[in-house]
């Protein structure tokens, strides 16, 4: 966002915020509402779930920027954040599952690579948990927001290739799927190197994790 759009909106940002719809309100409300994507599926259909999906992912970037507009950033919202992006992962993952869209098999990559990043996720929520009093100098690496962005696009794309099949579709999700999972595994790299070098007395002025 540019300088002078966030100086417009921080007044709004900050009457909104005191009524109630803070960055933390609105992590939490992903996590209550992205369990319930299975039950729009099988009441409403698809082309809802798709758009139940676009929504809560759209909240994903929203609480971020809501936080560092208002500077509001702290150590329980980036837990919220990052268990927010995993409240829509899992389920939105279970129903590809079901629908055939991810294959269910040991031979098949696609589960290898969600359980990779699923480890990745709650390794680090894990080590950060233990380092809770300093959270707040752990920086979230560039690495990290592209394998949250690539995911949930991949995730995306399956949706759509379900509803309306094209050949390209699988092939994209594919491809945003396995980007995902490189940047799944550089980024581990750099949050444990930034954990290495705390525990030695460095520092990183952070803002989010996982």
């Amino acid at each position: 966002m540019s300088k002078s759009f966030n100086d417009w909106a921080r007044p709004y940002a900050r009457k909104l915020a005191d009524r109630g719809l803070t960055p933390n309100a609105i992590s939490i409300t992903r996590i209550f509402l992205s369990p319930f994507i299975t039950g729009v599926y099988l009441f409403w259909g698809l082309s809802w779930t798709i758009l139940a999906v676009a929504v809560l992912a759209l909240t994903d970037w929203w609480d971020g920027w809501w936080a560092r507009l208002l500077g509001m950033e702290s150590p329980e919202g980036k837990l919220l954040d990052g268990l927010g992006d995993w409240a829509l992962v899992l389920p939105t993952a279970v129903l590809l599952v079901y629908l055939g869209q991810i294959p269910f098999r040991l031979d098949a990559w696609q589960p290898w690579c969600l359980l990779l990043i699923l480890a990745r996720n709650l390794s680090i929520t894990y080590v950060v948990l233990l380092q809770r009093e300093r959270a707040d100098t752990i920086s979230r690496p560039k690495d990290a927001q592209r394998m949250s962005a690539l995911l949930i696009i991949a995730l995306a794309i399956l949706l759509i290739n379900h509803a309306w099949p094209w050949w390209i579709l699988p092939l994209l999700g594919e491809i945003f799927l396995g980007a995902s999972t490189v940047f799944a595994l550089k980024s581990w790299q750099q949050y444990f190197k930034q954990l290495k070098e705390i525990s030695k007395g460095g520092k990183h002025k952070g803002r989010g994790y996982c």
